[in-house]
């Protein structure tokens, strides 16, 4: 994740109170839940933000690339304490899946240049495939949204994505993991090798990979290859603009304190926007339930304990209760 201008003043902001930073770091942790395809986990989400919030605010000031690894690093120790609940992993030391060796980011100007080539790459793909490459990855659309506009079907803009995926890696990475064998570990595990993996990267929140998603976790060769369609993941994402693009924190702010103020059009749009948002719905949820109140004390108690996280259902109630206000 790239860092926003002066990133390192977030959890002061959030100390002082602010809703922005509130929404900024939310989306942050999230962002991370989201890489880590921790979906199976999703009714707990909530408690995780407040917990990895709540422990970088207990803590020194913290500044930079040290501020990104720790909220990497509080977010890694909340969800491997739940995936060892859930797997049932009795052995001593870390799961496959949360090696910290996966946390190990290549220097800035090769990450530079992995970008610059995937670009000039993207350029070459048939026209429709980058084009929904950059409006999926880049404009962060959703495929509904993507299919109505382009006047495709759903299906060809999810094969384009899975296409897109696998011809990129093929072009820009292959090369560089044969010369690393980063892929060899897979071969004594069936499941990565019978598993369509650019599918799994466009929707792995789906039913379909639910068993595949309680096994990686606890497999070392599947880890390991699934680490490595992350990166490509990222760094296409990257070349196509994005990571993610977001509505601003004041919008989402506006949207929670006076819904029925805004612009018909724009609240739609942001509705639309949080319905296939995580990073912004889980924004919204803490919102709501802090926006105004002395949130940095209530964060620093959820991580120690004190109280008890907001329940997968608030999110619910409050986008029923939203939409209640607007309906036409």
């Amino acid at each position: 994740m790239q860092l926003t201008p002066n990133a390192d003043r977030l959890l002061e902001e959030l100390r002082a109170g602010s809703s922005v930073a509130l929404v900024n770091l939310t989306r942050r942790v999230t962002r991370l839940l989201v890489e880590y395809r921790a979906y199976d986990f999703e009714d707990r989400w909530g408690v995780f933000i407040q917990g990895v919030l709540g422990q970088l605010l207990s803590q020194p000031r913290v500044t930079g690339g040290e501020f990104e690894a720790r909220l990497r690093l509080e977010t890694l120790d909340s969800l491997e304490r739940s995936l060892r609940e859930a797997a049932g992993w009795k052995l001593d030391g870390e799961l496959p899946w949360c090696e910290r060796s996966r946390m190990r980011v290549g220097s800035e100007p090769e990450r530079r240049d992995r970008v610059q080539q995937v670009v000039l790459e993207i350029a070459k793909l048939p026209e429709q495939r980058s084009q929904v490459l950059r409006d999926v990855f880049g404009e962060g659309r959703s495929f509904d949204q993507v299919a109505a506009q382009r006047k495709i079907p759903l299906r060809m803009v999810k094969r384009f994505l899975r296409e897109g995926i696998w011809d990129l890696r093929e072009r820009c990475f292959q090369k560089r993991q044969r010369a690393r064998d980063s892929d060899e570990r897979v071969k004594s595990c069936l499941k990565s090798l019978e598993l369509d993996l650019p599918a799994f990267l466009v929707e792995p929140q789906l039913d379909a990979w639910r068993i595949f998603r309680a096994h990686y976790p606890v497999c070392h060769d599947c880890s390991s290859v699934i680490a490595n369609w992350s990166h490509v993941e990222a760094i296409i994402r990257e070349a196509c603009g994005g990571p993610e693009r977001h509505p601003a924190a004041a919008d989402l702010i506006a949207l929670h304190r006076d819904g029925e103020g805004l612009a018909y059009a724009q609240y739609v749009a942001l509705m639309r926007h949080l319905d296939g948002c995580p990073q912004c719905s889980e924004a919204m949820t803490l919102l709501a339930h802090l926006d105004r109140r002395p949130m940095a004390e209530w964060l620093i108690g959820q991580a120690v304990g004190v109280r008890p996280g907001l329940g997968g259902g608030r999110m619910r109630r409050w986008f029923g209760r939203l939409r209640a206000g607007r309906r036409e």
